[in-house]
Protein backbone atom coordinates (compact mmCIF):
# COMPACT_ATOMS: atom_id res chain seq x y z
CA UNK A 1 0.00 0.00 0.00
CA UNK A 2 1.46 3.23 -0.46
CA UNK A 3 0.63 5.80 1.63
CA UNK A 4 -0.55 9.09 0.57
CA UNK A 5 0.47 11.82 2.90
CA UNK A 6 -1.52 15.09 3.34
CA UNK A 7 -0.21 18.43 3.02
CA UNK A 8 -1.81 21.51 5.04
CA UNK A 9 -1.27 23.99 3.18
CA UNK A 10 -2.39 27.41 5.07
CA UNK A 11 -2.30 30.63 2.89
CA UNK A 12 -1.72 33.55 5.07
CA UNK A 13 -0.66 37.44 4.32
CA UNK A 14 2.81 37.68 5.73
CA UNK A 15 3.63 40.47 7.80
CA UNK A 16 5.50 42.11 4.18
CA UNK A 17 2.18 42.25 2.60
CA UNK A 18 0.11 43.73 5.22
CA UNK A 19 3.09 46.38 5.79
CA UNK A 20 2.83 47.09 1.73
CA UNK A 21 -1.33 47.71 1.63
CA UNK A 22 -1.24 49.89 4.82
CA UNK A 23 1.87 51.96 3.10
CA UNK A 24 -0.44 52.12 -0.32
CA UNK A 25 -3.47 53.13 2.05
CA UNK A 26 -1.45 55.62 3.95
CA UNK A 27 -0.25 57.15 0.33
CA UNK A 28 -4.11 57.23 -1.10
CA UNK A 29 -5.35 59.07 1.70
CA UNK A 30 -2.98 61.36 1.82
CA UNK A 31 -3.14 62.39 -1.84
CA UNK A 32 -6.91 62.35 -1.16
CA UNK A 33 -6.69 64.77 1.97
CA UNK A 34 -6.27 68.11 0.61
CA UNK A 35 -9.34 67.08 -2.12
CA UNK A 36 -11.37 65.95 0.83
CA UNK A 37 -10.71 68.93 3.25
CA UNK A 38 -11.32 71.31 -0.25
CA UNK A 39 -14.88 69.50 -0.85
CA UNK A 40 -15.92 69.76 2.81
CA UNK A 41 -15.20 73.63 2.89
CA UNK A 42 -16.73 74.42 -0.36
CA UNK A 43 -20.08 71.99 0.81
CA UNK A 44 -20.27 73.95 4.19
CA UNK A 45 -20.35 77.46 2.08
CA UNK A 46 -22.85 76.34 -0.37
CA UNK A 47 -25.35 74.97 2.94
CA UNK A 48 -25.06 78.75 4.48
CA UNK A 49 -25.03 80.47 0.98
CA UNK A 50 -28.20 78.35 0.57
CA UNK A 51 -29.41 79.19 4.40
CA UNK A 52 -28.68 82.97 3.72
CA UNK A 53 -30.96 82.89 0.59
CA UNK A 54 -34.06 81.14 2.01
CA UNK A 55 -34.05 83.20 5.07
CA UNK A 56 -33.95 86.43 2.81
CA UNK A 57 -36.49 84.98 0.96
CA UNK A 58 -38.61 83.98 4.09
CA UNK A 59 -38.27 87.94 5.23
CA UNK A 60 -40.05 89.40 1.76
CA UNK A 61 -42.72 87.13 1.95
CA UNK A 62 -43.25 87.68 5.64
CA UNK A 63 -42.93 92.28 4.37
CA UNK A 64 -45.71 91.42 1.81
CA UNK A 65 -47.44 89.17 3.79
CA UNK A 66 -47.52 91.67 7.58
CA UNK A 67 -47.64 94.20 4.72
CA UNK A 68 -44.57 96.03 6.54
CA UNK A 69 -41.34 96.56 5.77
CA UNK A 70 -38.56 93.99 7.73
CA UNK A 71 -35.28 94.31 7.76
CA UNK A 72 -32.35 92.54 8.04
CA UNK A 73 -29.52 93.28 9.72
CA UNK A 74 -25.75 91.79 8.93
CA UNK A 75 -23.15 91.89 11.92
CA UNK A 76 -20.21 90.76 9.49
CA UNK A 77 -17.96 91.52 13.11
CA UNK A 78 -19.89 88.58 14.97
CA UNK A 79 -20.70 86.61 11.63
CA UNK A 80 -24.43 86.42 12.38
CA UNK A 81 -27.41 88.77 10.69
CA UNK A 82 -30.66 89.83 12.51
CA UNK A 83 -34.21 89.99 11.01
CA UNK A 84 -35.59 92.90 13.28
CA UNK A 85 -38.81 92.52 15.04
CA UNK A 86 -39.33 89.38 13.53
CA UNK A 87 -39.51 85.87 15.72
CA UNK A 88 -37.53 83.17 15.61
CA UNK A 89 -39.53 80.58 13.28
CA UNK A 90 -38.77 77.43 15.88
CA UNK A 91 -38.09 78.76 18.85
CA UNK A 92 -40.86 81.74 18.65
CA UNK A 93 -37.89 84.43 20.69
CA UNK A 94 -37.23 87.36 19.04
CA UNK A 95 -35.29 88.89 17.64
CA UNK A 96 -34.54 85.98 14.97
CA UNK A 97 -30.50 85.65 14.80
CA UNK A 98 -28.60 83.46 12.82
CA UNK A 99 -25.02 83.12 13.52
CA UNK A 100 -23.20 81.27 10.61
CA UNK A 101 -20.30 79.88 13.10
CA UNK A 102 -22.73 77.88 15.08
CA UNK A 103 -24.66 77.03 11.45
CA UNK A 104 -21.61 75.99 9.76
CA UNK A 105 -18.82 76.31 12.00
CA UNK A 106 -15.99 78.05 9.94
CA UNK A 107 -18.20 79.84 7.76
CA UNK A 108 -18.34 83.53 8.19
CA UNK A 109 -19.61 86.94 6.46
CA UNK A 110 -16.38 88.68 4.47
CA UNK A 111 -18.37 91.61 2.46
CA UNK A 112 -21.71 93.26 2.83
CA UNK A 113 -22.84 95.52 0.18
CA UNK A 114 -25.94 96.69 1.48
CA UNK A 115 -26.15 99.98 2.43
CA UNK A 116 -25.47 100.08 6.85
CA UNK A 117 -25.23 96.73 6.56
CA UNK A 118 -29.35 96.68 6.35
CA UNK A 119 -31.20 95.32 3.30
CA UNK A 120 -34.90 96.15 4.13
CA UNK A 121 -37.98 94.59 2.42
CA UNK A 122 -40.68 96.79 1.61
CA UNK A 123 -44.52 95.94 2.39
CA UNK A 124 -44.51 95.27 -1.45
CA UNK A 125 -41.89 93.31 -1.35
CA UNK A 126 -39.19 94.69 -2.79
CA UNK A 127 -35.87 95.43 -1.44
CA UNK A 128 -34.24 99.13 -0.55
CA UNK A 129 -31.47 98.29 -2.91
CA UNK A 130 -29.35 95.86 -4.91
CA UNK A 131 -26.74 94.69 -3.33
CA UNK A 132 -24.41 91.38 -2.17
CA UNK A 133 -23.20 89.18 1.12
CA UNK A 134 -20.24 87.59 0.17
CA UNK A 135 -19.21 84.40 2.73
CA UNK A 136 -16.08 82.77 3.29
CA UNK A 137 -14.52 79.59 4.79
CA UNK A 138 -10.79 79.80 4.60
CA UNK A 139 -9.60 80.39 0.79
CA UNK A 140 -13.31 79.99 -0.67
CA UNK A 141 -15.81 82.67 -1.26
CA UNK A 142 -19.25 82.58 -2.64
CA UNK A 143 -21.55 85.74 -2.79
CA UNK A 144 -25.51 86.01 -2.15
CA UNK A 145 -27.46 88.67 -4.25
CA UNK A 146 -30.36 90.61 -4.71
CA UNK A 147 -31.41 92.68 -7.57
CA UNK A 148 -33.61 95.45 -7.52
CA UNK A 149 -36.72 93.73 -8.36
CA UNK A 150 -35.93 91.10 -5.24
CA UNK A 151 -34.20 88.15 -6.88
CA UNK A 152 -31.96 86.31 -5.04
CA UNK A 153 -29.00 84.33 -6.55
CA UNK A 154 -26.15 82.39 -5.26
CA UNK A 155 -23.19 82.73 -7.13
CA UNK A 156 -20.87 79.94 -7.83
CA UNK A 157 -18.19 79.33 -5.16
CA UNK A 158 -14.60 80.01 -6.31
CA UNK A 159 -11.12 80.24 -4.59
CA UNK A 160 -9.92 83.83 -3.54
CA UNK A 161 -6.48 84.08 -4.33
CA UNK A 162 -4.59 86.23 -1.74
CA UNK A 163 -2.59 88.14 -4.24
CA UNK A 164 -5.81 89.48 -6.03
CA UNK A 165 -8.97 89.72 -4.31
CA UNK A 166 -10.84 89.39 -8.12
CA UNK A 167 -13.86 87.12 -8.68
CA UNK A 168 -14.18 85.19 -11.52
CA UNK A 169 -16.88 85.50 -13.87
CA UNK A 170 -19.44 83.53 -12.87
CA UNK A 171 -22.91 83.42 -13.43
CA UNK A 172 -24.71 83.19 -10.76
CA UNK A 173 -27.75 80.68 -10.32
CA UNK A 174 -31.73 81.86 -9.76
CA UNK A 175 -32.93 80.56 -6.90
CA UNK A 176 -36.19 82.52 -6.50
CA UNK A 177 -38.07 85.11 -8.04
CA UNK A 178 -40.16 87.92 -7.38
Amino acid sequence: MSSVKLRCTRRAFTYADVMVALLMVAILTAAAWPSLRDFTMRQKLSQAAQRLAYDLRWCRLRAVRAYQPVTVQFLAQDGAYTVERQPDPLTKQSPYTVRLATFASGVVLHHVTFANGQLIWSAGGLPSEAGSVTLGYGPWRTTVSVNAAGMISIGEVWFANPSSGAQPNAQPKMLMGP
